[in-house]
């Protein structure tokens, strides 16, 4: 099962159940998040303010570490809404998280957040008229 970013997953060659995020930040304090040098040459605040890894850690995705750091319960670039302050130029693994996917569910669940539901098929572009 394969997901878009969108959170729609894909089953039997189409796709279903789409999920829109809520924002609630779960993830970001529930996984190990790292960047990568082009995330890092994208958004400068990542070079600056987190962890490099040492070369022999250091892989074409993994160069600095944004998630865990010291003094820090989620990643450094959440606001004081649990919102990230670094949206629009994010890594690509943040990209990458699907919003309703398992890996979001857990997190939700980690802290005590209902389920992410899908969103009413006209809301998903897959209905109405």
């Amino acid at each position: 099962m394969n997901a878009d970013n969108t959170g729609r997953k894909e089953r039997g060659g189409g796709f279903h159940e789409a999920f829109e995020c809520d924002g609630c930040g779960a993830c970001c304090g529930a996984y190990l998040i790292f960047a990568s040098v082009e995330d890092a040459r994208r958004e400068p605040r990542i070079e600056a303010e987190t962890q490099r890894l040492g070369d022999w850690l250091e892989t074409s995705r993994w160069a600095y570490r944004l998630h865990p750091l010291p003094f820090h319960d989620s990643c450094c670039f959440l606001n004081a809404e649990r919102r990230c302050s670094i949206y629009e130029t994010r890594p690509e693994v943040c990209r990458e998280f699907a919003a309703g996917s398992e890996p979001c569910q857990t997190a939700r669940a980690m802290r005590a957040l209902p389920a992410l539901a899908p969103l009413a098929r006209e809301s998903a572009g897959e209905g109405g008229a």
